[in-house]
């Protein structure tokens, strides 16, 4: 499934008269982007862990959480948050 066809569901909900909560929606979203791709960026593991990005970037910088640099920036998979230390933090 792509991110697209959120939109697509998303558009047919509500032409169709159903109400979907703001949550649904988001959830929603959020199910289809981490399907997406295996990648996380450290924005969305810091949403997952519910933490705050820097504390992401300082556990990815340190070795902490396992993480690729990609560019400018951090990637990382969910399988490597969750075998990290970080979950015990939040």
């Amino acid at each position: 499934m792509q991110a697209n066809t959120f939109t697509t569901v998303a558009s047919s909900v509500f032409s169709s008269g159903h109400i979907a909560s703001n949550i649904e929606m988001a959830v929603a979203a959020a199910v289809l982007d981490a399907k997406s791709s295996p990648w996380w960026t450290a924005d969305e593991a810091a949403k997952y862990l519910r933490c705050a990005r820097v504390t992401v970037y300082r556990a990815m910088k340190s070795g902490r959480l396992r993480a690729k640099k990609n560019g400018r920036g951090w990637l990382t998979r969910r399988e490597w948050i969750d075998d990290s230390a970080l979950l015990d933090v939040r």
